[in-house]
C-alpha cells in the first residue's frame, strides 16, 4: 500500500472514482510491473509469468463468512464491531439496521434473499440490493422484483412506488377537466339550482 500511495496516488487529482481503474491500469503496465523490485531485483511482470503457471483455479463456490448482528448506532451514528468503530449515515443514529427496523420477520427475508442469490447469482442480487437500499426498500419481494425486471431485459428496472403517509399528504393533483360535461343539456323542467 505504501508503494501505491507514494507512487500512484501521490499528488494525483482524479476527477472521480470511475477514473481510478483506467489510470491504475496504465500505471501498472508502464511503471509498477516493469520496474526492478527492491527485494527480488526482478521485474514483477516477469515474476508473474513464472508464477501464473503454478496457480490453481479459485473455488467457484464461495464460502459464507458473513456474520449477521443486530447493532444499534450510537448518537454519533457509529457502530462498534470487534473493537473497531464504523460510521453509518447520520439518519440511523439510535436506530437498528433498516431491515430489522422495517420488517417484522427479518430472518425470513434474509433466507429469501439468500435463495435469490442461489437462483440468480450473487452479482444480480448484490446489484438489486444496492438499488433497493437507495430506495430504502428492505424486503425480499422488492429485491425479487428488481431482479425479475432485469432478467426480462427491460431498459432499466423501475422502482416500486412506495407511498408513505406523509407522501400521500403532499400529492398535488391537476384541476379536473370538466369540458366533457359542458355539452350536456339539462332536461326540460329542471333547474340548475342546488337541492
Amino acid at each position: 500500500m505504501g508503494y501505491v500511495k507514494a507512487n500512484f496516488l501521490h499528488g494525483m487529482d482524479l476527477p472521480g472514482f470511475a477514473a481510478i481503474n483506467p489510470a491504475v491500469q496504465v500505471w501498472l503496465e508502464s511503471v509498477a510491473n516493469v520496474r526492478l523490485h527492491r527485494d527480488t531485483h526482478r521485474r514483477p511482470v516477469d515474476l508473474w509469468a513464472e508464477e501464473r503457471v503454478h496457480l490453481q483455479a479459485v473455488n467457484p463456490r464461495l464460502y459464507d463468512v458473513g456474520r449477521v448482528l443486530t447493532l444499534r448506532a450510537d448518537r454519533q451514528f457509529r457502530v462498534t464491531f470487534e473493537g473497531n468503530r464504523y460510521s453509518v449515515p447520520a439518519r440511523f443514529a439510535g436506530n437498528q439496521a433498516g431491515l430489522l427496523e422495517r420488517r417484522g420477520n427479518a430472518m425470513a427475508h434474509v433466507r429469501k434473499i439468500v435463495a435469490l442469490a442461489q437462483i440468480h447469482g450473487d452479482e444480480a442480487v448484490t446489484r438489486a440490493m444496492a438499488d433497493a437500499l437507495a430506495f430504502e426498500a428492505f424486503s425480499s419481494e422488492y429485491i425479487a422484483h428488481l431482479i425479475d425486471a432485469r432478467t426480462r431485459q427491460l431498459p432499466e428496472a423501475s422502482p416500486l412506488l412506495l407511498m408513505h403517509h406523509q407522501d400521500v399528504l403532499e400529492l398535488e393533483l391537476p384541476p379536473a377537466d370538466m369540458s366533457a360535461y359542458a355539452g350536456l343539456a339539462t332536461p326540460k323542467g329542471e333547474s340548475h339550482g342546488s337541492v
